[in-house]
């Protein structure tokens, strides 16, 4: 209340939920997303209604859609045949992201990029020593949030091509566990930069 805002957003409805909407709506008028990030065009061409931005709004959705056209021109010509995974270092454990949802949905869906059989079309999947001879992946975008890396230590580890070829980029979970679109755009930026030499 201290902030005095003129509108609440809430990314998903599970932060509505249990009597939250009506404590935020006594506050400012609020709008409740299903799920923000699952189409941030769609969230970002809401938000612009909702602020009156309409029109700066379609700008920036034009712009990102531009630079995916862009960045898969120039992809396609390095990245045919070739598998991407993304792997998460977290305190609950060592996990795959699957293309539904954040860098996952960016890299697999918008620009097009191979995934590992392993994760197929699973949101995430577990990874341990045991699995890694089987992660086909020729680059691996590892996001450390603090987890243990320890396997990135071992001969299986160290035995897959993908790390002997030095095809494993460390990435900032600040935003490749983002799902807006400043965030994909870094995003794009980065995969650019490591795949398109």
């Amino acid at each position: 209340m201290s902030y005095n805002p003129d509108l609440i957003i809430l990314q998903t409805e599970t932060f509505a939920a249990n009597g939250v909407y009506d404590s935020y709506a006594k506050i400012a008028p609020t709008y409740v997303f299903k799920n923000a990030s699952g189409n941030i065009e769609q969230s970002l061409a809401t938000i612009g209604d909702l602020l009156g931005k309409s029109t700066e709004a379609d700008a920036a959705v034009q712009a990102y859609r531009e630079k995916i056209k862009e960045a898969k021109e120039k992809l396609s010509k390095v990245m045919e045949n070739k598998k991407v995974a993304i792997i998460r270092f977290a305190p609950k454990g060592v996990n795959m992201m699957g293309g539904n949802y954040l860098a996952g949905y960016l890299l697999h869906q918008e620009l097009g990029l191979g995934k590992t059989e392993l994760i197929g079309d699973a949101n995430s999947a577990s990874l341990s020593l045991e699995i890694i001879p089987e992660l086909d992946a020729d680059y691996i975008f590892a996001i450390d949030q603090g987890g243990d890396r320890s396997m990135m230590d071992s001969p299986i580890w160290k035995s897959m091509p993908a790390v002997k070829q030095e095809h494993v980029y460390e990435v900032d979970s600040g935003y490749w566990l983002g799902s807006g679109m400043i965030a994909y755009e870094k995003i794009i930026d980065d995969v650019l930069r490591f795949l398109s030499q």
